[in-house]
């Protein structure tokens, strides 16, 4: 196998130029790209990172794309079958803000709270999202105020998509404030390349946050998204991530519980089959005492897909009273799916109540046999054991609109995979 710094070095070196080029967009994140440069040789995962063992990006980096350039206009008829009903839409198309297509009532990137909570230090794609981003979206909730509607972030790749797309959002909500954001990941075409995108969000005392995730990137595509929260005292956050789409993913969510009383739960599912892989990594620091966090999330693979999750649950020694629970639950539909798990909880207090857990299996045979001695063909019966597998996670997201999205998905996944089965 090459040394890593036959990759790493060509890799940074391939970075530079466009690095430089960025610091036109965004003038007074100067200093913060040129740090986020110079970390670039340490951060990207080309060496043996352990959170980054089971998604290998090395293949990627030996040969990177060049920095998308901003497309031409796109119709609003083409956006119109990703767009959720009663939501405030910001559209991203390669990575670039299109005003044109948004109704939301925000603003451009606020320079002042751009990594004020993601670690450009972070093994990953941060410190690359921030040396190379051209555009992005600041969401601000004042104290006291709830957002009516829920705020869509569309990001599309374009028809015919190669290249490299970073894309940056941050979220901050004032005490008691509350809001929702879904980001949905699509494309309006094929599709090969690399889109980064980071967001940070940052939950005020009191405040609630509803984030919820649809990734169906374009199939050739690595997918990269990296979500960076803090939660205050008594600040609540609910995510829910679903995934469908690209070659490759990675949804990485690190959060700091860093007020008494803060609440996380966090959940999701993926879909995969084919060659797809995707993986699912949480980092949750419980900072002080008296916090809660939740995970439960799942994986339906099929043919030759694999999954990965990782959930790491760290509890500083002072944070007393801690609660903290992960669960992840995997789906094997097929003899050649593969599902990693690696549940972690690293405590150094004493009072805690955490625990994880870690299930793989198939279809159960049994419910497959009451299912078709009653009449229900194969595949039906196989989709009706599938979806009860998902149903109870679509349950938490309380909004009809974004849960029929979600629940419509998952059908069209389970209706491609009757007709691939009844072809073979």
């Amino acid at each position: 196998m090459a040394d890593i710094r036959d990759i790493a070095t060509p890799a940074v070196e391939h970075y530079r130029a466009p690095a430089e080029a960025a610091k036109d967009c965004l003038p007074g994140l100067s200093a913060l790209r040129g740090k986020a440069a110079a970390l670039l040789g340490q951060t990207l995962p080309l060496g043996k990172a352990e959170s980054w063992k089971y998604t290998d990006m090395r293949r990627y980096f030996r040969s990177p794309a060049d920095i998308a350039p901003r497309p031409d206009a796109v119709s609003r008829e083409a956006i119109e079958p990703f767009l959720i009903p009663n939501t405030d839409r910001a559209v991203f198309v390669d990575g670039y803000y299109f005003a044109a297509l948004s109704d939301f009532d925000g603003c451009s990137l606020d320079e002042k709270s751009v990594g004020t909570v993601a670690d450009l230090e972070r093994s990953g794609l941060i410190a690359l999202n921030t040396a190379l981003m051209r555009d992005g979206l600041s969401i601000h909730v004042e104290k006291n105020l709830s957002l009516e509607k829920p705020v869509q972030l569309l990001f599309l790749t374009s028809y015919g998509f190669a290249g490299e797309s970073h894309s940056r959002v941050t979220v901050t909500l004032d005490a008691n404030s509350a809001a929702t954001v879904i980001e949905t990941h699509a494309a309006l075409g094929a599709g090969t390349g690399l889109t980064d995108h980071v967001v940070e969000f940052s939950v005020g005392p009191g405040a609630a946050l509803r984030h919820v995730v649809l990734q169906q990137a374009a199939d050739g595509i690595n997918h990269i998204a990296t979500r960076a929260g803090r939660l205050e005292k008594d600040a609540k956050l609910i995510g829910f991530h679903m995934a469908t789409g690209a070659a490759l993913s990675r949804a990485e969510t690190v959060l700091s519980l860093a007020g008494e009383g803060a609440e996380a739960s966090l959940s999701g599912i993926s879909l995969m089959r084919g060659r797809q892989h995707c993986d699912v990594t949480t980092d949750i620091s419980h900072d002080v005492p008296h916090c809660h966090s939740d995970q439960v999330f799942k994986n339906v693979v099929d043919e030759r897909g694999r999954t990965v999750f990782q959930g790491r649950v760290y509890v500083a020694p002072d944070a007393q009273a801690t609660d903290a629970h992960q669960l992840n639950r995997n789906l094997l539909l097929s003899r050649d799916a593969q599902a990693d798990a690696k549940p972690e909880l690293v405590i150094h207090a004493d009072d805690v109540k955490c625990s994880h857990g870690a299930t793989v299996g198939d279809l159960e045979e049994e419910a497959l046999f009451y299912l078709r001695s009653r009449g229900v063909p194969a595949n039906e019966a196989r989709s009706l054991l599938i979806k009860g597998f998902a149903a109870e996670l679509f349950e938490k997201i309380q909004n009809p609109a974004i849960s029929a999205r979600l629940e419509g998905v998952l059908e069209s996944w389970l209706v491609a995979d009757g007709k691939e089965r009844a072809a073979a």
